[in-house]
């Protein structure tokens, strides 16, 4: 991603273009902003839309660790999105999601990919399944180590099945740690979560 493109994304994830730019003069020093250190949050939004389902984790300095979960559609229907986007068809005993786009965005990594679920009405929900995995990195990013795996297909007495795209990265040569993008299926319902 260029650094257009990541102030695209900070406007549209509500960082005013004055944070922006502080945020981007430390970035461009090689020093992490808040979003990437996996610290606690001071405030946290959820806006739902017809396409997405986001939450917006906003730090002190201003940086915002961003996820969303693409909105099924009944059917597959055409609607806003291409044919191809997520949608939802009727199995034996619940829902099948098919396609969905999951997509993070934290300090200077994005990341995305695509899955598959049923959520049941009276068993364990469970992943089908998942691929296109990809990232993209700001200028003096690298992401490296990258695996992706579904540690847990269905869920379970340990917990919900998840889907886990997880990465190490630098920024300017310097050691920042890790970023991991998960999508959770349990409890009759989805949702994603960024750590790092």
């Amino acid at each position: 991603m260029s650094w257009s493109q990541w102030d695209q994304a900070g406007a549209e994830f509500g960082i005013p273009a004055e944070v922006r730019s502080e945020l981007r003069q430390k970035l461009e020093s090689g020093q992490p902003v808040e979003a990437m250190l996996g610290g606690s949050p001071v405030s946290t939004d959820v806006v739902v839309s017809d396409q997405w389902t986001t939450k917006i984790n906003r730090y002190e300095d201003g940086s915002v660790a961003a996820t969303r979960l693409e909105t099924a559609r009944p059917g597959g229907g055409i609607g806003t999105r291409s044919i191809s986007g997520c949608s939802t068809s009727s199995v034996s005993g619940g829902t099948r999601y098919n396609n969905c786009k999951v997509f993070t965005w934290v300090g200077t990594i994005a990341g995305s990919f695509y899955a598959d679920y049923v959520i049941y009405t009276n068993r364990p929900d469970t992943i089908t399944g998942y691929r296109g995995a990809s990232f993209s990195t700001a200028p003096g990013t690298e992401a490296y180590n990258v695996s992706f795996t579904r540690p847990r297909a269905t869920e379970n007495s340990n917990g919900p099945a998840y889907v886990q795209l997880r990465c190490d990265y630098k920024v300017l040569g310097t050691y920042i740690g890790y970023a991991s993008w998960r999508l959770y299926v349990g409890g009759n319902s989805a949702w994603d979560e960024a750590a790092g």
